[in-house]
């Protein structure tokens, strides 16, 4: 398994794509789920610590696509691979019994909102991958 230069948007997409909430990754990457939301912000990170979620991503499943003349970087399930499908009952951004937004990662969603001065100080990116962790989508909290 080659190590390749794999970016933000990339762990983004390869989450997505095994249907894993952060702490799901964080769990199976033995990194705390702080850190799997620095990473897919782009924020600098320990290169081992950035190997092991890579690692965890990759056998997991996924391959890490680099550009090429026809595409960007991009991921792929591995062949063989069976499309991932949340079991039944699991957390998913779906509406609350109070008719809002059901959080995949509450404790996430809850630390932000009890947090508006520091939530208005991130980027409208970093606002959206938080949001993304947090729901599942770009809904922003």
């Amino acid at each position: 398994m080659t190590k390749v230069s794999v970016t933000p948007t990339q762990f983004r997409m390869a989450r997505a794509a095994l249907l894993l909430t952060v702490r799901e990754l964080a769990e199976i990457a033995g990194v705390h789920r702080n850190t799997i939301i620095r990473i897919e912000a782009g924020e600098a990170s320990h290169g081992p610590t950035v190997a092991a979620v890579q690692r965890a991503l990759e056998e997991a499943g996924i391959m890490f696509l680099m550009p090429g003349d026809t595409h960007g970087p991009g991921v792929a399930l591995k062949p063989g691979v069976a499309e991932p499908r949340r079991v039944p009952g699991a957390t998913s951004a779906s509406e609350g019994s109070d008719g809002g937004m059901k959080a995949l990662d509450p404790e996430l969603a809850a630390f932000w909102e009890a947090r508006p001065a520091g939530w208005a100080e991130l980027s409208e990116e970093g606002r959206r991958v938080i949001s993304e962790a947090a729901f599942g989508d770009g809904t922003l909290l």
